[in-house]
């Protein structure tokens, strides 16, 4: 009885959902897909076209129904709507970008993931690639000119074709600059027009996603001086390599959303790229890899080791790499518990140091950053809640976190 109630609460807020997109019309309509930084590109976009009216943004949840049901909160008179779109099994974006009808359709990458829906990377290819078939007849495609998988997709837009690239594209990155614990400038080539971005972001990874977001506010209307003004007040999405600063100089990034393996190489590099006394690597559980857990998880802790001061790799695949410790025990340990993982690194505290932390949202290590911030009360090392964030969680503390509370932690 509870399914079939569950069932028909989802298909009358869909069927609402689809009413009010009818009766709603906006001056501009994006939709945002690709295998990784939709949700930071989507919050790019949007900041853009918020100099230039009421924008509606959403993020974050992104499939079919999590589209139709974030619509019901749609703001009344929002000129805009910036939409991120999953494509995490065959048909997903194309039902989605049929209830969105994108004007500008965003591909950021077609990379290694949900290798159970889809057979190969061409067949992923393919249904990220409904976005841009989903255009409207005048609609724009933005594609990433790196990506031969998506820069094919240009042979499927209707209308004009936008891309965006490091080596390649209509709108490039020319340089990257600076590092943490200062600030990262990304110098932008727009057709000639040559620009800087100060940014609030960790590394040079996130170069390519102020790319997309140039060459959509660019294909949108908006002025340099719009964008690189939007641009460079744009914040990191919580625990997307968002960055946490503490009084004794100590930066903390949290990559804990998604730790899909392709990933950890730019992540490595975000780490090597800060100034600091000592830099650490925290792993946890990885996602999206071919091949066995202990040959990737060996290769992952190698390339850490390659430049992080120390590797401490969490959780119930740390197993896994205890044939490396006897020529890497100096710099990496294992831990297989929450508890043992914060008294070490509480024990080993060095001011001005670096600590990156790249794991899965199931393995809630951003506890790490909070319970350094104030004491938490939660040490579960398989608390069960997968689908939810430590920062909206009342048992983070043990009791309720408000929304306040919670931005105050960051």
């Amino acid at each position: 009885m509870r399914a079939g109630l569950r069932r028909l609460r989802s298909r009358s807020r869909n069927a609402a959902a689809m009413l009010r997109r009818g009766m709603t019309r906006h001056a501009l309509v994006v939709g945002v897909t690709g295998t990784a930084g939709k949700s930071t590109v989507t919050r790019l976009v949007g900041q853009i076209l918020r100099q230039r009216g009421p924008t509606y943004v959403a993020s974050g949840v992104n499939t079919r129904d999590g589209v139709k049901r974030r619509y019901l909160k749609h703001p009344r008179g929002a000129r805009f709507w910036v939409q991120e779109i999953s494509g995490h099994q065959p048909g997903e974006v194309a039902a989605s970008a049929r209830f969105v009808v994108p004007d500008i359709a965003i591909v950021t990458c077609v990379q290694a993931e949900h290798f159970r829906a889809f057979e190969s990377l061409e067949a992923l290819a393919d249904g990220k690639a409904d976005l841009v078939r989903a255009l409207r007849p005048d609609g724009i495609a933005v594609l990433n000119a790196d990506d031969p998988r998506v820069a094919a997709m240009a042979a499927l837009a209707p209308g004009r074709v936008v891309t965006f690239g490091i080596g390649a594209g209509d709108v490039r990155v020319v340089n990257v600059e600076g590092c943490l614990p200062g600030s990262v400038t990304v110098t932008i080539d727009l057709r000639g027009d040559v620009f800087s971005i100060r940014t609030r972001f960790a590394g040079p990874r996130w170069a390519l996603h102020f790319a997309a977001a140039v060459a959509a506010g660019d294909a949108a209307g908006a002025s340099r001086t719009e964008i690189v003004a939007a641009l460079e007040t744009a914040e990191p999405d919580l625990y997307k390599d968002s960055i946490h600063r503490f009084e004794d100089g100590t930066l903390v990034v949290l990559d804990c959303f998604k730790a899909s393996f392709w990933t950890v190489t730019s992540s490595v590099e975000t780490l090597t790229a800060i100034n600091a006394p000592r830099r650490t690597f925290v792993m946890g559980t990885l996602s999206d890899f071919r091949g066995t857990p202990k040959v990737r998880y060996a290769e992952a802790a190698r390339t850490a080791l390659g430049s992080a001061d120390r590797v401490f790799v969490y959780g119930r695949n740390a197993y896994r790499l205890k044939g490396l410790l006897a020529q890497h025990g100096d710099h990496l340990e294992l831990f297989e518990t929450f508890s043992a993982l914060d008294q070490r690194l509480a024990d080993s505290r060095l001011p001005g140091e670096a600590i990156y932390v790249k794991a899965s949202g199931a393995d809630h290590l951003e506890r790490l950053m909070h319970h350094r911030r104030e004491p938490v009360a939660c040490f579960a090392d398989a608390c069960g809640v997968s689908l939810r964030s430590c920062n909206s969680c009342k048992r983070l503390y043990g009791r309720d976190l408000s929304e306040a509370a919670a931005d105050a932690l960051r």
